[in-house]
């Protein structure tokens, strides 16, 4: 276990805090289970997004009812949209961590996701991706990345600065 070492300077105190991969990802995965972690969350959802489309005729039709909630498949894939971008988020915040791997492979499925809904406009071959839940997906997705590499970066300027960082 890191220990904090603290010092002080002048009339403040400033304690530096060891965290790195060694001490802060001690946890690691083995196996398909560390494969699987790799790959971004919207990877998945993706691959979810195909499968309905490929197997629902009407993707605005009642799926569940629960009560008198009544949820389509385009509802679940968005909702399950939002939750895996705010877990994929958490993902990358962790302080002292260089996740920046993490966020360029986040950027690479909004960037593949955003080729494929450029191609919907373009290729009958692509028509799935010419939906208005599509589009939303790629904007959740864009915004996930977004503010992840800005999380990201923000806790590494934390970590190296020692303190606080603003702006």
């Amino acid at each position: 276990m890191a220990h904090a070492a603290v010092a002080e300077v002048g009339d403040h105190q400033v304690a530096a805090i060891p965290v790195g991969n060694d001490t802060a990802r001690n946890h690691s995965r083995t196996g398909i289970l560390r494969t699987l972690s790799l790959i971004p969350g919207f990877a998945y959802i993706l691959v979810l997004f195909v499968i309905g489309a490929l197997m629902l005729p009407d993707p605005r039709a009642t799926l569940i009812a629960l009560g008198p909630f009544k949820l389509s498949w385009v509802e679940i894939i968005l909702l399950l949209s939002a939750v895996i971008a705010s877990a994929e988020i958490l993902k990358v915040s962790e302080p002292g961590v260089d996740n920046t791997g993490a966020v360029i492979a986040m950027g690479l499925v909004a960037v593949i996701q955003f080729g494929l809904v450029i191609a919907s406009l373009y290729d009958q071959k692509f028509a799935i991706f010419k939906t208005t839940e599509s589009l939303m997906m790629l904007i959740i997705n864009g915004v996930q990345t977004y503010v992840a590499f800005r999380i990201n970066s923000r806790s590494l300027v934390r970590t190296i600065a020692g303190g606080s960082v603003t702006g």
